[in-house]
């Protein structure tokens, strides 16, 4: 299997511009399931392009909202549920890439949503000056 980074996942992703961050991450909360909180991380929001917006989301909250033997089939049920509401999922790995809406037009941005543990922790070890 190949790694697939860089928003080349979502067919026809545009590259998310800082201008645009907050809107896009608006959209994602409110298509994400209640009891998942979003960590983002990398140059998205801090740049004035970014290929895609990564973000960390916590593995526990994952097998709670969506219960499994393993977390994979959190991550699976997580790719089913956004496609449920009309997005484009898929995954590679441990992320679950979506195409979410810039504002109110039909542009998406690629958003990489990688279930990690204690992802709150995490995020800082991620987060880099730009």
């Amino acid at each position: 299997m190949n790694l697939i980074e860089g928003g080349n996942v979502v067919p026809n992703a545009v590259p998310i511009e800082k201008v645009n961050f907050q809107s896009v991450m608006d959209n994602l909360q409110k298509v994400l399931p209640k009891g998942i909180n979003l960590y983002p991380i990398g140059s998205a929001g801090h740049k004035e392009i970014s290929s895609d917006i990564d973000a960390l989301i916590d593995a526990s909250e994952l097998m709670q909202v969506f219960p499994a033997k393993e977390l994979k089939l959190s991550r699976k049920a997580l790719e089913d549920y956004f496609k449920s509401k009309g997005l484009f999922a898929a995954r590679t790995g441990v992320s679950v890439h979506v195409g979410v809406p810039i504002g109110n037009t039909d542009q998406v941005v690629q958003v990489d949503l990688m279930s990690v543990e204690n992802a709150k922790a995490a995020q800082p070890l991620h987060t880099h000056d730009y």
